[in-house]
């Protein structure tokens, strides 16, 4: 797997079992990982935050329901553009792509109520 990694970032006690530590390192730049470094690449908590992590998913969450909103507004779906400028955006971290993400996020189920006095 090849990842654009924006930062440099590791773990010097990283385990994907509890027992065996393996250090990882990933230098800013272009990587090659194998499955395992691939893994810890993902899972790797140290250096970044809790909003760090989320920030992308809530971007694409209002995005998909600013799509929805205008499709109830006006009647223009505008998910399928949408979709496909997205498809071109991948997580140098995960490697979910952003068109997934926004395609679960505009398909959940909302319940709309209307506001009663």
């Amino acid at each position: 797997m090849t990842v654009d990694n924006p930062r440099e970032f590791g773990q010097a006690d990283y385990s994907d079992d509890d027992v065996n530590v393996v250090p990882q390192h990933f230098p800013e730049g272009n990587l090659e990982l194998d499955g395992y470094e691939a893994v810890a690449y993902g899972r790797i908590r140290e250096g970044s935050t809790d909003f760090d992590r989320i920030e992308p998913k809530n971007v694409l969450a209002y995005a998909a329901q600013a799509v929805r909103l205008v499709r109830l507004a006006t009647g223009d779906d505008l998910s399928a553009q949408t979709r496909s400028d997205l498809s071109q955006v991948t997580s140098p971290r995960t490697g979910l792509r952003a068109d997934r993400i926004f395609d679960y996020h505009l398909n959940r189920t909302w319940t709309w109520r209307p506001i009663t006095k």
